[in-house]
């Protein structure tokens, strides 16, 4: 069995909402998004490409997986120390939440995703 580590990034007051943008998610009139990235220096980005290169796979939720989809097989030249992690990792799931009561191990009722590309096209 394998091991499921959560690393979220969460302020002192619990927001874990659109953390890298402004307009990344206002769901709900949420209009403090990009709250994180004023802090994120060479040391935040060394800690989070060690995680990603160590991780054996991702676990998202369905708004996360669709949001990473969309955003990191066109990362920027800059971009592409995180996005090469998340582009060729070897398993990539995104749970569905249609069915709350799904299980996470239910694979087909998580989008999953294998090889060297494990975004939907």
């Amino acid at each position: 069995m394998r091991k499921v580590i959560v690393n979220e990034w969460m302020s002192l007051d619990g927001v874990v909402q659109a953390p890298g943008a402004a307009d990344e998610d206002t769901t709900g009139g949420f209009e403090h998004g990009g709250w994180h990235l004023r802090y994120f220096d060479d040391m935040s980005r060394k800690w989070v490409v060690e995680n990603l290169t160590g991780a054996g796979g991702f676990l998202f939720g369905r708004r996360t997986y669709e949001g990473f989809a969309g955003h990191w097989p066109n990362a920027s030249e800059e971009e592409q120390v995180i996005a090469q992690p998340l582009n060729t990792a070897a398993e990539v799931r995104g749970v569905d939440d249609a069915d709350r009561t799904a299980h996470v191990a239910e694979t087909r009722r998580c989008c999953r995703a294998t090889s060297s590309r494990p975004w939907p096209r």
